[in-house]
């Protein structure tokens, strides 16, 4: 008896094997019943835990997020009816032996469309084709079309007298197999029903999120979240990493790049919505508006598959051709599988997965591809446009270029590739282009690969048709790339993040193009989790699925800087609780206070001068969430002091008006947003009628000669005679302020030309002129417009209503004149914001509105 099952040599977790039981047909071949999906330990494995993903004290999965809010999501939902479930054994319902006349489409096809046309149970089953042993032979495409239909076979082995070989004519086509009828559309269809996600944030992770028009779905419903990608968006992750001197390679009209992620309602409270699945990327309103729309799946099959059979595309030789494309595609189908299968000589595809959810590619073998050794061959484990939620495991590729990957750009998520092995790979498996979200290669081993760089989670730039960055959100977990200086790399795509955890030999960030490495660690360790998607499985299936992680969590001052104000975002479909946690001055976290789900903020009325940090989780009948991202502010206002010019300059004026006087000072490190206030008052003065004071952001002051002739020459103090001064600068941030250490002195010759400056202080700080911006309110560009009476050192900023700078515009000399500059709002929520003008003359200020 041939035994298919999947053995470890530790005990099975949660899924057990059933009894094998004997098929009734000619060929006596045994199947087993309830093949397990998955089991869960190894023997081998270490202590080593990451800092990001480790098992709690109370057996749980704990997740920290990054400043930014990434951080590893569950995959754990990929494969035949969402992770966990055995897949089904079906009956045989007809048996075949090779047709005497040497081609076999028709009895097969025919055989499949007689189980297809009967009734199914109360499972959806209808039941098996069986292959006895022995060569078929097909000269054109078969497909299992209709739900609850297997083909199956007697064993993929080599031998026809005890296995199922199936020949496909090197006229086959495209496709030599298919599951699914092809015919499945994820696009909107005018009058379905559509509605716009308002949450402003929904992070990696999530499963909930708030609608415009919640009444128009309900529980049960097959939708689809889309993420167009604006030009906002394609701006934010720069242009997918390609040639910055060619940035309209990643354009709006680019359909591929479009995030498109199928899901099923499995709540409704009020205008939340709650997900089977959650999102693999995040969806970001100042960025993208993403909506969610219900989708007609009338033409998908499902519980249909394949097994135990082998599947040769006959061929001219190893380079050849002209002969099948592709093996085995599933197309348009849920809950459905391939087990046991082998397939040889394809030209591209092995097997693969199109327009289709929870698939289960197990046991399986896609070896030695006939083919040119060049672009566009060799994809032995492929996942298509529309593929999610995919698992392949135990499985095995030979002589591939791109083994184990992702080919379908931003429509393709939350797919894993489990305890597979690699022989003489060529190029390196991989997100392939465009933004693939949520992959795992989990377990992976390669031996003898031609390439260097093994697996790849990284920017692909220009290659191809300017594949960019490849994926995001995605992990390589415990795989070994093989000696010899094999490589895997994982760098970081802007606004998301990918993982390298406890992987052998050579790890790290060195792509084939620019891009800053992602998160690296652990490196020749042997992990605790030796598989991430059996942890998380086996977590999710024994403690139950965890709320969703609070997101976006800030921490600012509040009450003029007297108390820490905490801001996040949350949803869920009834009341749970919320944990915030806080360290003080670089100490471990501690539990602050417990809230109600329902509240959005807290302030901190316990700060002192102290450096704070928070973090934020969600808790739903004692299973906690990943933690938030951790924010903090330090509230200590260190001090600074005086730099130049000395205590004790003489400086004398020389008339020259444009010349000036320039002092700078230490800027102070902290998390405040300070203004220095600049101050020239009488050695015995106190600064509380100061002769002059000028407001900046910078730690540096640039005053005119003309300006300090002016103040002398009002003062009454003659050609030639000193003023006995001293300089000063006071930090400010709304109700604190801090003065530098010690006043300067300074002596102030006045010497030079007597020429009256018939002007104040006021009087030039009357001559800037400060636009307004236009166009007023803006949604992305805006130009703001000033003039200055004279050439000087200008610094011209946007601020929030907070008061904190978003952006500083210019900082440096301008002569004198009209001047124009832009401001992006793109990235900028909607609100009011402030844009200031500051020379050492005077300032200017006005108001504008950002509207999105």
């Amino acid at each position: 008896m041939k035994n298919y099952f999947i053995f470890f040599t530790t005990v099975i977790v949660f899924t057990c094997f059933s009894n094998v039981e004997k098929v009734t047909g000619n060929s006596g071949y045994e199947v087993p019943g309830q093949t397990p999906v998955i089991v869960t330990g190894q023997s081998d494995k270490g202590n080593w835990n990451s800092s990001i993903i480790y098992k709690g004290t109370d057996g749980t999965l704990i997740y920290h997020s990054d400043e930014e809010g990434n951080r590893i999501p569950d995959f754990s939902y990929a494969g035949y009816r969402g992770g966990g479930v055995s897949l089904p054994q079906m009956p045989v319902i007809v048996t075949l032996d090779p047709s005497p006349t040497g081609n076999d489409t028709q009895q097969i096809q025919q055989a499949l469309n007689e189980v297809g046309a009967l009734e199914p149970d109360e499972n959806g089953h209808r039941g098996a084709v069986l292959l006895n042993p022995g060569n078929y032979y097909i000269n054109s495409r078969i497909t299992v079309q209709h739900s609850g239909v297997v083909l199956r076979g007697s064993g993929d082995g080599d031998d026809p007298e005890e296995n199922t070989i199936i020949h496909a004519a090197k006229t086959i086509g495209n496709v030599s197999i298919q599951v699914g009828s092809g015919n499945v559309n994820w696009n909107y269809s005018a009058g379905s029903p559509i509605s716009e996600i308002v949450t402003e944030f929904v992070a990696v992770g999530s499963r909930h999120f708030a609608v415009t028009n919640p009444g128009v779905f309900s529980v049960g419903d097959d939708v689809v979240i889309f993420h167009r990608a604006t030009q906002q968006w394609i701006e934010a992750v720069e242009y997918g990493g390609t040639d910055p001197a060619h940035p309209d390679v990643w354009t709006p009209s680019d359909t591929n790049l479009n995030i498109v992620m199928k899901r099923r309602i499995t709540g409704i409270s009020d205008s939340v919505i709650a997900l089977d699945v959650p999102v693999y990327n995040h969806l970001d309103r100042s960025l993208s508006e993403s909506i969610l729309y219900k989708v007609n799946m009338q033409n998908q099959i499902s519980e249909s598959g394949v097994e135990h059979f082998r599947l040769v595309l006959e061929s001219d030789g190893p380079e050849a051709n002209n002969h099948g494309n592709n093996a085995i595609i599933f197309n348009g189908v849920t809950d459905s599988w391939a087990y046991g299968v082998t397939v040889m000589h394809f030209r591209f595809t092995g097997i693969g997965v199109n327009n289709s959810t929870f698939v289960t590619i197990q046991n399986s073998r896609a070896l030695e591809p006939h083919s040119p050794i060049d672009g566009g061959y060799r994809y032995n484990f492929n996942l298509m446009s529309r593929a999610n939620n995919i698992l392949f495991t135990d499985v095995h590729a030979s002589y591939g270029r791109h083994c184990f990957v992702s080919n379908g750009t931003a429509t393709v998520s939350g797919a894993v590739f489990h305890n597979g092995t690699s022989h003489h790979a060529y190029a390196a498996s991989e997100g392939h282009r465009r933004w693939s979200m949520g992959l795992l290669f989990d377990n992976l081993t390669f031996n003898e690969a031609v390439t260097n760089i093994v697996i790849g989670l990284y920017n692909r730039g220009t290659y191809g048709t300017n594949h960019g960055w490849s994926s995001a959100h995605s992990v390589v977990w415990n795989s070994d790339p093989g000696p010899g200086g094999k490589r895997i790399v994982i760098q970081k795509p802007p606004t998301a993040q990918n993982y390298g955890i406890a992987n052998r030999e050579i790890v790290h960030g060195t792509g084939p193009f620019a891009g800053p490495a992602g998160f690296i660690e652990g490196t020749d360790q042997t992990p605790e989790l030796t598989s991430l998607y059996e942890a998380q499985l086996h977590d999710r299936l024994t403690y139950g699925v965890p709320p969703d992680a609070p997101a976006q969590l800030s921490a600012l001052t509040y009450d003029e800087n007297r108390y820490l104000k905490l801001d996040w975002i949350h949803l869920h479909l009834h009341e749970i609780e919320l944990l915030i946690e806080r360290s003080v001055n670089g100490g471990d976290f501690e539990e602050l206070v417990r809230l109600g789900s329902n509240e959005n903020s807290f302030i901190d009325f316990s700060v002192g001068n102290d450096e704070y940090r928070y973090r934020l989780a969600a808790i739903d009948n004692g299973r906690m969430s990943a933690w938030s991202n951790a924010a903090g502010f330090n509230m200590n206002i260190p001090t600074f002091d005086l730099r130049s010019p000395a205590s004790g300059t003489i400086l004398e004026l020389t008339g020259d008006t444009s010349q000036n006087f320039n002092s700078w000072w230490t800027a102070i490190e902290s998390d405040f947003d300070f203004l220095y206030t600049w101050y020239l008052d009488y050695a015995d003065g106190d600064f509380t009628d100061p002769l002059l004071e000028i407001q900046t952001d910078v730690n540096i002051m640039q005053v005119s000669y003309g300006l300090l002739e002016q103040i002398l020459q009002d003062e009454g103090i003659h050609m030639g005679d000193t003023l006995n001064g001293k300089w000063m600068v006071k930090a400010t941030s709304g109700s604190l302020s801090i003065w530098a250490d010690d006043p300067f002195s300074i002596l102030i010759v006045r010497g030079g030309s007597n020429t009256s400056i018939n002007t104040d202080v006021n009087a030039l700080a009357e001559e800037i002129y400060l636009h307004q911006n236009f166009p007023n309110p803006v949604s992305r560009e805006t130009v703001i417009s000033f003039n200055l009476p004279r050439t000087e050192f200008v610094q011209l900023s946007v601020y929030n209503i907070m008061g904190h700078k978003v952006k500083r515009l210019i900082n440096g000399v301008l002569n004198a004149g009209e001047h124009n500059v832009s401001w992006d709002a793109t990235g900028h929520g909607s609100g009011l914001y402030i844009y200031r003008i500051i020379t050492p003359t005077g300032s200017k200020s006005r108001v504008m509105t950002v509207i999105k």
